[in-house]
């Protein structure tokens, strides 16, 4: 049996592999067709909620608080900027912040991008998560944490989250919401957050993470959000816009049907592909992402093959596994320091502590031999591996956005 799959950034590779073998495949939903025409489209009737164009004034400070994982953000960005020019809103009045750490590369390209189609300088930022308390006190939670955000998010009139409904190792989903905290905090915020990841989390169990999240939406009294579902090779495949829990609940409906394996019983091979993120990233995050779908489907001491074309350095976190004896010596130093790739080394060190990680990449393979993995050199090295006996074996395509899980509904 023939399966294509496509990975990293140019790579695409014709899989033989036994049709007994074979219980569970999965491939992304294709691209929309016209995505500016569909922005609008769900702008111009969002879900219970007015038109776009009708919730804000001309003298309104507008504040576009941008996911920068989002897919094919700029598209979204520019379409929101010009119905809000057409609309009367000077340009020095609307500002794009994005969360700490973001890229500038990014920022740049999108400054670059908006000023191109949009006719108009726009600004965009990033917000500076060593303000003192990370920015202006916005009040205290329900469990009297203080809450400190952005500045340009607390003096605004008009503030309009976009982003991307997804599953997310720390909130369960992302979307609406989550890039207004703790990314537009502090960074003590921020790295206190990275230590609530919990992998044995279902998205829809609850988290304090979460629930603080939703709260902040509702005390800066968002009413409105534009959010989309991802598709293959980092694009969009749907669109969503309007009252944010009705989004919210779209959005899971789609993730649903469209990002998730369901298997009756653990598979002894997992072949799982990587391919560009929303931002075309394809680095050790959404790599480890893949891994971590694997480690879900596969049995104890089974087998999950990654294919990618993973050339980014590894952070700290990573090397930290690289410098130990055992992969599950590292989780303790992962706590203790959290450094900024906690989260991704905290899901290869669990995978590699359950199962046999082969990896395609262009890394050094003896790297890779002191992180517990077993390189694969290219693609003829992989096709001598997939001759062997896989036993049950399930095929994942764009496996960093799967939620995988065995017996959902026992």
């Amino acid at each position: 049996m023939t399966f294509e799959l496509q990975y990293g950034t140019t790579g695409n590779i014709r899989l033989e592999i036994p049709e007994e073998n074979v219980i569970s495949t999965f491939r992304a939903p294709p691209r929309c067709d016209d995505l500016k025409s569909r922005v609008r489209e769900a702008l111009e009737e969002p879900l219970d909620f007015p038109p776009f164009s009708r919730c804000m004034i001309p003298d309104d400070r507008m504040v576009i608080v941008l996911d920068p994982e989002t897919p094919e953000a700029a598209t979204l960005v520019e379409t929101v900027c010009e119905i809000a020019l057409h609309k009367g809103v000077k340009p020095e009045q609307i500002t794009v912040l994005l969360p700490a750490h973001s890229s500038s590369l990014l920022i740049e390209q999108l400054q670059k991008h908006l000023q191109e189609q949009c006719g108009a300088e726009i600004k965009v930022v990033e917000h500076d998560a060593s303000l003192p308390n990370g920015g202006s006190y916005l009040a205290s939670s329900s469990t009297s944490d203080r809450i400190y955000l952005d500045p340009a998010i607390i003096e605004a009139d008009f503030i309009f989250p976009i982003g991307q409904i997804a599953f997310a190792p720390l909130l369960g989903y992302k979307g609406n919401f989550s890039t207004l905290y703790p990314g537009m905090s502090s960074e003590e915020d921020i790295k206190k957050s990275h230590g609530q990841a919990n992998v044995e989390l279902e998205p829809e169990d609850e988290r304090q993470l979460h629930q603080l999240v939703e709260e902040i939406g509702w005390l800066l009294g968002i009413q409105i959000t534009l959010q989309v579902i991802a598709s293959e090779q980092g694009g969009v495949s749907h669109v969503l816009a309007g009252a944010p829990e009705s989004v919210m609940r779209r959005g899971k409906e789609h993730l649903e049907q469209n990002w998730t394996v369901q298997i009756p019983d653990r598979l002894e091979t997992v072949v799982v592909s990587v391919d560009t993120s929303g931002t075309g990233q394809h680095g050790w995050r959404e790599v480890c992402a893949a891994i971590e779908t694997g480690r879900k489907l596969v049995e104890h001491e089974g087998r999950i093959i990654v294919l990618s074309q993973l050339q980014e350095p590894a952070g700290n976190g990573i090397n930290q596994i690289a410098r130990s004896e055992f992969p599950t010596d590292a989780m303790r130093s992962l706590r203790e320091t959290m450094p900024e790739d906690v989260i991704p080394a905290s899901q290869l060190a669990r995978a590699l502590d359950w199962a046999r990680i082969y990896l395609l990449s262009s890394l050094e393979g003896d790297y890779l031999e002191d992180l517990f993995m077993i390189p694969i050199t290219d693609e003829a090295d992989l096709t001598r591996l997939l001759q062997n006996e896989l036993g049950s074996t399930g095929i994942i395509g764009s496996a960093q956005n799967v939620h995988g899980a065995v017996n959902l509904n026992d």
